[in-house]
Parts: structure tokens; C-alpha cells; sequence
């Protein structure tokens, strides 16, 4: 049919009714004419939960240029970790777009993929765009080690607010008491969303302490401060051992 509205019903009964039989149909539609109708093809097939279908999807994501980057991140995520390793082996290779490349990464993230923290890791360089750097952090600040370390200390220093904020939190995962000093530096970026993860970093690596000074300092640096050593102060009373008043607030 030439109406978009016909084509992209036939399309969602094909996806509800029609499947696996017409799978084949809703994957030729992925190329269709018009964007509604392509996302109506896409949704379908993921919900079909299918690893095949996320593969096709993953190569046909250049056809979906106008749609929220996170959008598809989490559509692909809905394929479910059978999915992982073709997402995986996406993300490494090198010759698929950045873009392409930061969809991928962030659906493995989404997915609670573990297995992708190594493939992060390797992406990883201060020369790579930050479109694609920013999800690789959010990866191994999750499931980060310390063999992650050295990889993410090639980052500082970074002035990109959002890279150098996550690029705290990972070495708060990933680091050790050699990165008090890269922390400490980044208390004195003027955002305070780098100031709080660099605070937070801190504080994971048993190292709150350091932030004493800054109860002196602005306001905000001082707010930060008491709100992390507060924090790591709570994380070392077992909820057992708590009164009861501050359990039932």
C-alpha cells in the first residue's frame, strides 16, 4: 500500500500475528521508504526475542539516522544476552561507524553485560570520539578491574565534563590509592558533577579522608564533601547494627 499508515498496521499484525512465518517480510521492511514504518518492522522484531533478529537489526541501524541513539540502545537490549555476543563483536570492530559503534556499547550496558567490559576496555583510547568513549566508561565502571586501570588512567587529564566525570567513577571502580591524586585534581574541575564523582571515587577506594580540606572550601565542594564521607561512614555500619530509628525514617 502506498498509505504509510495502512503499511505500518500490516506491519505491526505481521509482527504480532504473522511470526516466525513472515519473519522474513518484517526484515526486507527494515529498508522501507519511511521511517515510521521501518521502527514499526524493528520493534516487532525485537519483541520477537529473537538473537537473529538483533543481529539484523545491528546491520541495519544506518537506516534509523533520525531516531534517539538511546532509543535503539534499549530496543536492542530487548533482544534479550543471547544477543550479547554479536553486540560484542559489533562494538570491536573497528570499520562500523562510531555511531553505530555507541549503540552497541550502550546496549550491552543496558543488557548487564559483563562479558563486554574486556571489549570496552580494548576500544578505549583518548583519541576515540566521545560518543563512543562515554559508554565504554559506563561499562567499566560497572564491571570494571584493575587490569582496567592503567587504561582508564590514559584519560586524565580530560576537560570534556561528562568523559572526565565518568572517567572518575570507573577509576573509583578500577583504581587504587595511586589515583588520590588524579581524584584530587578533578575536585578542582569547575563542574560539580565532576566534583561529586571525583568525591565518590574517592570514598570506593577508602580514601574519603582526603576530602577533609575541602570542608573548607566553597560551599558546594564542602556540601559534596560531607555528603561522600557521610556515605562511606553509613557503608561501614551493617544495617544490623543500626538503630532502629535510622532504619524506619
Amino acid at each position: 500500500s502506498s498509505n504509510i499508515g495502512d503499511r505500518a498496521q500490516a506491519v505491526r499484525l505481521l509482527g504480532t500475528l504473522g511470526l516466525p512465518k513472515y519473519q522474513s517480510v518484517l526484515m526486507r521492511t527494515l529498508r522501507d521508504d519511511t521511517l515510521v514504518v521501518r521502527m514499526v518492522a524493528a520493534q516487532a522484531l525485537i519483541q520477537n526475542d529473537n538473537t537473529r533478529d538483533a543481529h539484523t537489526l545491528l546491520g541495519h541501524l544506518n537506516y534509523f539516522d533520525n531516531v534517539s541513539e538511546d532509543y535503539l540502545a534499549s530496543l536492542l537490549a530487548k533482544a534479550g544476552n543471547t544477543a550479547g555476543p554479536d553486540m560484542r563483536s559489533f562494538l570491536a570492530l573497528k570499520d562500523n561507524p562510531t555511531k553505530l559503534r555507541a549503540i552497541a556499547a550502550n546496549a550491552l550496558y543496558y543488557l548487564n553485560d559483563s562479558a563486554a567490559t574486556n571489549v570496552a576496555a580494548s576500544i578505549l583510547a583518548p583519541h576515540i570520539p566521545p560518543r563512543l568513549m562515554l559508554p565504554c566508561l559506563n561499562i567499566i565502571s560497572v564491571w570494571g578491574n584493575p587490569e582496567h586501570a592503567p587504561t582508564v588512567r590514559k584519560l586524565f587529564p580530560i576537560q570534556t565534563t561528562s568523559i572526565l566525570a565518568s572517567a572518575c567513577r570507573a577509576l573509583g571502580k578500577v583504581g587504587d590509592s595511586s589515583d588520590v591524586p588524579r581524584l584530587l585534581r578533578s575536585m578542582e574541575h569547575p563542574s560539580p558533577w565532576v566534583n561529586l564523582a571525583a568525591a565518590r571515587a574517592l570514598g570506593d577506594l577508602d580514601e574519603s579522608d582526603k576530602l577533609i580540606p575541602y570542608l573548607e572550601r566553597s560551599p558546594i565542594k564542602a556540601e559534596l564533601a560531607r555528603l561522600v564521607m557521610q556515605e562511606s561512614v553509613d557503608n561501614e555500619i551493617p544495617w544490623e547494627e543500626r538503630p532502629l530509628s535510622e532504619l524506619t525514617e
